[in-house]
């Protein structure tokens, strides 16, 4: 009977690795202004901000990928609303869709200066949402933007939230109601087809052992 116990308790964590999900896989496509062919940030940009929110929306089981990036010559910088709706032409289907420009600015207060903002816009007709971001934001303003676009539009200014601007120990968070609103928009966005996950990439097989 104890061996059984003890077998049985052995096999307990495994059960629980088996039955934790597997995160979903989400493209981000970046879309980056280029003056004169040059574009305003490069890929190590990017992928440092993509990693930054994969560290932070690992506990939340959703992953981003970084698809390839392109480039647009116009608008160069958001300082009006007509300039991000400009944007919305550029929208593809079933990602993320993040616009990097040189400069943001604020669109209610004049000369005040934005790192990102989550847009909404009208294109042929349909709603579409996007994430816009400054060439000078640092890398934690696009998880902050994609914690909005995913179905949190309100900010939450306690130490550490991930909505809100007051710094915390560690890396942001989301309160219990917040992360409920991300994952069911998340799952109407996927249902819709607005989303399409991503199969994870292939896990390479072993080498052989050779003995040594």
């Amino acid at each position: 009977m104890i061996r059984l116990i003890a077998a049985l308790l052995a096999l307990a964590p495994l059960a629980e690795a088996k039955a934790a999900p597997s995160p979903t896989l989400i493209e981000i496509r970046p879309v980056v202004a280029a003056p004169d062919g040059a574009p305003v940030v490069d890929r190590a940009w990017l992928e440092a901000r993509v990693a930054r929110s994969n560290a932070i929306f690992a506990p939340y089981d959703l992953r981003f990928t970084l698809g390839p990036t392109e480039t647009i010559a116009a608008p160069v910088d958001a300082r009006v609303r007509a300039d991000r709706d400009a944007l919305a032409k550029h929208v593809a289907p079933a990602v993320v869709n993040l616009f990097v420009v040189g400069t943001l600015m604020d669109i209610h207060e004049e000369g005040r200066v934005r790192r990102g903002v989550h847009w909404k816009a009208r294109r042929g007709g349909r709603r579409v949402h996007y994430v816009i971001m400054a060439s000078y934001a640092s890398e934690g303003i696009l998880a902050h933007e994609l914690a909005h676009f995913f179905g949190n539009p309100k900010h939450r200014h306690r130490p550490g939230n991930l909505v809100g601007y007051v710094p915390g120990l560690g890396l942001p968070t989301l309160d219990p109601d917040q992360e409920a609103r991300m994952r069911r928009a998340l799952r109407r966005m996927v249902k819709s087809g607005e989303l399409a996950p991503r199969d994870p990439p292939a896990v390479p097989p072993r080498a052989p052992s050779t003995g040594e």
